[in-house]
């Protein structure tokens, strides 16, 4: 739908796994329609209904205030829409920061297991330490606001 730049993602796709690309892309390209789609279902829905002929010759004669109590209608829709998003935009980064961090604690435990436990070694927990700071709330991509 939008390029990442459009977007303010400023990530370079080739520098991206293929794998990456080939399994996630789809996913999130088809959410991404849906949510088009239902912004443009606003829009849509509301110029068929009040351009609609029957319905503005009757809205015009016995509800003079259509459009409006329309809008107050589409207006609450709106904001149910936008805090649902905005749970699921908080839930999936928390979820996506979740599975970096469990999957940093595994390559924690083999490189333990593989390079011995060695209690001053810089090495124990380095993966943990580093995925720690990226997901941190610094980080921009955590901080982003969202609609």
């Amino acid at each position: 739908m939008f390029a990442h730049t459009q977007r303010q993602c400023y990530v370079d796709d080739s520098q991206l796994d293929r794998s990456f690309l080939e399994v996630i892309n789809p996913t999130i390209f088809e959410s991404d329609g849906s949510y088009n789609h239902t912004v443009c279902a606003f829009y849509e829905l509301f110029y068929k209904f009040t351009t609609d002929k029957v319905i503005s010759t009757l809205g015009k004669e016995l509800h003079s205030l259509y459009k409006e109590q329309l809008v107050l209608r589409f207006s609450a829709i709106a904001d149910a829409m936008k805090e649902q998003m905005r749970q699921l935009h908080d839930n999936t980064i928390t979820e996506l920061k979740k599975a970096c961090l469990e999957l940093a604690k595994e390559i924690d435990a083999e490189a333990s297991f593989f390079l011995g436990e060695n209690p001053q070694s810089r090495t124990k927990g380095a993966a943990q330490r580093a995925t720690e700071t990226l997901v941190s709330p610094q980080t921009r991509s955590s901080t982003r606001s969202h609609p």
